[in-house]
């Protein structure tokens, strides 16, 4: 997710950890940086580039590698191109009690999401996908909230893949639930921002930071542009 043109940065989540991409110029005070991190300069090798992603697909040590260079794009560029690129959408649907949507799917609590189909837009594609996963009746598109970067193995071909996930802001006015099976979800539940975060549930970290930042941005993910 880029932070901004002056001090870019991207943070992708491999393996539940984090490899940060920073531009070279940036103080790690603007970075988030867990206790472990470990820093490294990027000489534009992409030998490097597979080493720490071996890294961090094999180990949970460190948690975070951050990989500094002067062309940050660049390096972002560099590191795509090594896999098989996947756009999505997803949806942070809040009812009226404040609550909001959370699915249960492969042992871990996840948020509604998907690939867009083509010719679909990121916000057509995540109303889609909330609507198809959830069995919701209808939602109402908010704000954009966040993008993510993650990597995985493709079931079939056992190619690397990066999905990029946009996430949106949504809230409706139906409880009831019929969630999608033979999406493998198990189950779903209406629960509180904080009682998704407080540990109980297990989350992917890059599902963590989508809650966190949507409860950071709240007020304005909610508004609706008409």
């Amino acid at each position: 997710m880029p932070i901004s043109q002056a001090g870019q940065s991207y943070k992708i989540y491999i393996n539940d950890s984090i490899l940060t991409l920073a531009d070279s110029q940036m103080p790690m005070a603007g970075l988030q940086v867990l206790p472990d991190a470990l820093p490294l300069r990027y000489h534009g090798r992409v030998k490097t580039l597979m080493s720490v992603i071996d890294s961090l697909e094999k180990s949970r040590s460190p948690r975070q590698i951050i990989l500094f260079s002067e062309n940050v794009r660049r390096t972002f560029k560099e590191f795509s191109h090594l896999y098989k690129n996947i756009d999505a959408a997803g949806g942070i649907v809040e009812n009226k009690q404040g609550e909001i949507l959370a699915i249960y799917r492969r042992k871990v609590w996840d948020l509604p999401k998907g690939k867009l189909d083509a010719g679909e837009s990121f916000k057509q594609a995540a109303v889609r996908e909330v609507l198809e996963e959830t069995g919701l009746k209808s939602v109402k598109l908010g704000e954009f909230v966040i993008s993510t970067y993650h990597t995985f193995r493709t079931r079939r071909e056992r190619h690397r893949a990066l999905k990029l996930t946009k996430w949106y802001g949504m809230t409706t006015k139906h409880l009831q639930l019929d969630w999608q099976v033979e999406e493998d979800i198990e189950d779903a539940r209406w629960l509180k921002p904080k009682q998704l975060l407080n540990g109980k549930y297990r989350l992917y970290g890059s599902i963590r930071s989508v809650v966190e930042a949507y409860v950071n941005e709240r007020p304005r993910a909610r508004t609706v542009k008409k």
